[in-house]
């Protein structure tokens, strides 16, 4: 313990004590009185006694108590301080790190690097909170998104409760918002006066999550307390999946697995497929060591599946990281979709019309817009798509392609006069694979434009010409549409192969028969969906998370139904009404697979090390508890003189 004022301490000391010790060396000067009975003589006799100027002092309990709270109140004085690690602030943010990688058990005991962290996390609120004068205190938990807990409190007792519930995630990790909300947060608190010394955060992590890249904290330091071993063991994991269906026998699938390997020696396992619960196939593994270069390997498999089924893939080697060990990924039986078009006079634009044709369905009904109205009556039983060429108008509950005609969301605006080229277009979104549009001339045409009087409405525009945007991508209530603004015949595009690439590519989507839906699986990052039939009610989510999602009212029958982000890896059960399906959610992420723990993070363009890694400890202030323990003692001697003072 060291005193941070021991000057003033002193003064105090040399001005109370003998002011103290001379209200028990000075005589009491008191006159004579005469009294009428002898019983007071004693006490007189005492009185005598203790007026004696300058005699030496007796030992006396009175006396003791008496320089005990002067020696607290003069040491409080001097600004006694402990050394401590946790430095006073007046505000705390614990935040607690929950990706994939804080699942590795490679901590001492056999815990994983997300127990640790918790007891790390309670060691740190239990010395911010362990003075008179302690901050407030709020917990943040840090995975994909970052989301307050706790809100700022001074009672240990919830953040302990808080901290039993947080449960880890198979996510990927980004600090950047942790740090923004913080930021958020401490610039609300000033806009409301609440001003003190600088907010401290403490990220307990095992360094794992992304940098918070040039993100800086304004009004608050950043405390890394880093959570690993010092040497990691390395892993072994998948860390990337695709699908695709054999041209010639859509019965086959084929399946590719990317492997990584952090693991110091050199790799020889088995990748083992289960189609139904058994082991269908296995694929050799074998990567290299530390000391080789081929980390990462490639393995391909073929299997039959002409019914559809689970899939699961699975390392036969064990390690730190359970969670990339096995990926798993729901297979449908091959279907041809069936398509209704609707056109002027039931006569479809001959490219069109010939695209169509060209392609594997298994049915194609062409239609005038006054015969629609009765397939539109009938609930179009049996169409997976509705194609609407210049007339007719889009179904609910159907996907729909549609050139030149309103669709919902979208409302038409003054015809555009004169011919436009395209200026960009989103060549990441599977409706435009492998399309090309630089040399694409559209005419006179009624442009669409997002429509404010819908709602629940996600709109994107796919192709933007020179004069607004020419096709559009829409989803409502589950159902998608591509929206094309104008007609073909008003364009050079039947002459160019990107139309046929453009039509396939958008049945295909809408449709749901693309490889990535044949092969369903989601990551712990993105919205799951499921597809089951009935409206309204809840679908009952089983597996490694519990959940219930409500079904909407006004939900066509047989749109997906939204589940939202599942954190952990597995296969669920969703049920609705007497229907089943299977989700599968995967990790899939090379960075968390690699567990690295590195010696320190950036922020801000700055390296921050963890705590107590070149850092002298903080001296923290006691003074309170000197003052507390005078208080306590001058009630004590109050008691006492009460009780000797008694009649």
């Amino acid at each position: 313990m060291t005193f941070l004022a021991p000057v003033a301490g002193l003064v105090a000391l040399g001005l109370g004590l003998p002011a103290l010790l001379a209200f028990y060396l000075l005589r009491l000067r008191r006159r004579p009185v005469r009294v009428s009975s002898t019983m007071f003589w004693e006490q007189a006799t005492q009185d005598l006694q203790v007026n004696v100027p300058l005699r030496w002092l007796r030992p006396s309990w009175l006396l003791l108590l008496h320089v005990l709270i002067l020696l607290l109140l003069v040491g409080a004085l001097g600004r006694p301080a402990i050394e401590s690690d946790a430095p006073a602030r007046s505000r705390v943010f614990v935040v607690m790190d929950r990706t994939a990688s804080m699942s590795a058990a490679d901590m001492p005991g056999g815990q994983t690097r997300f127990e640790a962290g918790v007891a790390r996390a309670r060691e740190m609120v239990r010395e911010a909170l362990s003075g008179l004068d302690a901050p407030s205190v709020s917990l943040i938990s840090l995975a994909r998104e970052a989301r307050v807990v706790t809100p700022p409190t001074r009672v240990r007792g919830e953040i302990d409760v808080a901290l039993e519930m947080l449960t880890p995630t198979d996510q990927p990790g980004r600090l950047e918002p942790a740090l923004r909300l913080i930021e958020s947060m401490l610039e609300r608190e000033t806009a409301e006066g609440e001003e003190g010394t600088p907010a401290l955060v403490i990220l307990i992590s095992d360094g794992g999550c992304a940098a918070g890249g040039a993100l800086s904290l304004a009004g608050a330091d950043l405390r890394f307390e880093r959570v690993a071993p010092e040497t990691s063991a390395g892993n072994l994991g998948v860390t990337a999946l695709g699908v695709s269906r054999d041209l010639n026998d859509p019965a086959l699938v084929r399946l590719f697995f990317e492997v990584q390997s952090t693991l110091p020696e050199r790799v020889a396992t088995t990748l083992d497929l289960e189609v139904g619960g058994r082991v269908a196939l296995s694929r050799p593994v074998v990567l290299a060591g530390a000391s080789e270069e081929a980390r990462t390997g490639a393995v391909t498999a073929e299997l039959p599946l002409p019914a559809g089924g689970l899939v699961r893939a699975r390392l036969a080697r064990e390690d730190a990281l359970a969670s990339d060990n096995a990926v798993q990924l729901r297979v449908s039986a091959p279907s041809r979709p069936s398509v209704l078009l609707v056109a002027p006079d039931g006569a479809a634009d001959r490219f069109l019309r010939r695209v169509l044709e060209e392609m594997d369905l298994a049915q194609l009904r062409i239609v005038a817009p006054e015969d629609y109205d009765r397939f539109l009556s009938a609930g179009l039983s049996g169409f997976d798509l509705v194609v609407l060429d210049r007339a007719g108008r889009a179904p609910e509950g159907v996907p729909t392609l549609s050139f030149g005609v309103p669709t919902p969301g979208l409302r038409v605006q003054e015809q555009t006069s004169s011919t436009q080229r395209v200026v960009s277009w989103t060549r990441s979104d599977p409706v435009l694979r492998d399309v090309t549009l630089d040399t694409l001339l559209v005419g006179a045409h009624g442009a669409l434009a997002p429509d404010p009087g819908v709602s629940d409405v996600r709109r994107e525009a796919l192709v933007t010409g020179t004069r607004g945007a020419l096709v559009w991508r829409v989803e409502r209530l589950g159902v998608e549409r591509i929206a094309v603004a104008f007609g073909i015949e008003d364009s050079n595009w039947g002459l160019q192969l990107s139309l046929p690439l453009f039509i396939a590519n958008a049945v295909e989507t809408l449709t749901g028969r693309t490889p990535e839906n044949d092969a369903a699986w989601f990551s712990t990052v993105e919205p799951a969906r499921v597809r089951l039939g009935g409206t309204g009610g809840s679908v009952r989510l089983s597996g490694p998370v519990e959940r219930e999602a409500p079904v909407p009212g006004s939900r066509p029958a047989g749109a997906p139904v939204e589940l939202g982000v599942l954190e952990r890896v597995g296969v669920y059960e969703a049920r609705l009404g007497g229907e089943r399906a299977e989700v599968c959610v995967n990790l899939l992420d090379a960075r968390e697979s690699r567990i690295e723990a590195p010696a320190s993070i950036e922020v801000g363009g700055g390296r921050v090390t963890p705590a107590g890694v070149g850092d002298a400890p903080t001296p923290r202030e006691i003074w309170h508890w000197f003052v507390l323990a005078a208080s306590v003692l001058l009630v004590l001697e109050w008691s006492v003189y009460a009780w000797r003072m008694r009649v």
